[in-house]
């Protein structure tokens, strides 16, 4: 009945002619050029395609339980080809986690592939992924940070796993209490993952072989706090593949941090209200883009934190 229910709405939401023009609680941006990137728009059900202007271009996926819906989509990547990449969740009537992966889509909005789907039965208290992050590096390998998990995975772009990090709850080396998101910096071979209820970032040095990937603990960035170069529940994290400068998404304080390759910190930005909710970053042609849940719009920095620029104003 549930899913009966689910599809009735999927027929109503995809008869609707006119597509929201407004975001509602974006939490993933993925950037094409300066002119083009893709948000996850989750209060939508969708990935909402945006142009430099704020206009909302087109619109991709459908609200649904089905293997192309999304229901309830996180972060967002995006490879060489144009395929695009979500984290999606299904959520029984009871508000109770069912399903989770990641899903594919292609530029013209066709559905491609589920990456480590999971099943979970409601009358069972089962571990669960939970796929916040989703990184595609210079390779187009998929890398997925599992948040309940505390592991990361994996794949190429036709669906094989590749390998398999972590997976220890604690704050140890190697241990992750919130393991939210990810970034790969192939050019220098380092992985930064967010540890988020820890307050801090993990380096690793990366080291591949052919498909053979394997990472080595290299430093603890960071602590919790709110001085510079300490964070409250960081989220989201992105790279300057030039400099390899890392942005971290630092929540609780309400800002982004820049920091050097080796986790030296540099600076923190905000734009200048009262509030605001980083839920996804990208950098991308020296700029710095950011979703902001709570304005429900989208953040545009220069590389060095100023000149922010709403690119979509919101619905009040």
């Amino acid at each position: 009945m549930r899913r009966c229910l689910s599809f009735l709405l999927v027929g109503l939401l995809a008869g609707c002619s006119q597509q929201p023009q407004h975001l509602l609680r974006p939490n993933g941006v993925a950037v094409v050029d300066d002119h083009h990137l893709y948000v996850t728009d989750r209060g939508n059900y969708r990935i909402a395609q945006l142009e430099s202007n704020g206009q909302i271009a087109a619109s991709i996926g459908v609200f649904g339980v089905g293997p192309s819906n999304i229901h309830s989509g996180w972060d967002l990547g995006r490879d060489s080809q144009g395929t695009l990449y979500i984290g999606n969740f299904i959520y029984n009537d009871e508000a109770t986690l069912v399903h989770d992966g990641v899903r594919s889509f292609e530029p013209d909005g066709s559905f491609g592939r589920e990456f480590g789907g999971n099943d979970y039965d409601p009358a069972l208290d089962e571990p669960t992924n939970e796929p916040y992050g989703v990184t595609v590096d210079s390779a187009d390998r998929i890398w997925v940070a599992n948040y309940k998990a505390n592991r990361v995975v994996v794949y190429q772009r036709d669906g094989r796993q590749l390998a398999e990090f972590f997976g220890e709850f604690g704050n140890g080396n190697e241990e992750f209490s919130g393991l939210s998101d990810l970034v790969v910096d192939r050019e220098r071979k380092h992985v930064y993952v967010v540890d988020s209820f820890n307050g801090r970032i993990q380096e690793f040095s990366l080291h591949e072989d052919g498909d053979t990937i394997s990472l080595q603990f290299l430093r603890v960035i960071g602590r919790y706090g709110n001085n510079l170069g300490e964070f409250a529940y960081p989220l989201n994290i992105a790279l300057d593949q030039a400099t390899g400068d890392i942005y971290v998404g630092d929540m609780g304080n309400q800002r982004i941090q820049r920091l050097t390759h080796d986790g030296q910190p540099i600076a923190a930005f905000a734009p200048e209200i009262e509030r605001w909710q980083v839920f996804g970053l990208a950098f991308h042609n020296n700029h710095v883009y950011a979703a902001d849940a709570y304005n429900n719009t989208i953040w545009r920095f220069n590389a060095d934190g100023s000149n922010p620029q709403r690119l979509l104003e919101s619905e009040q």
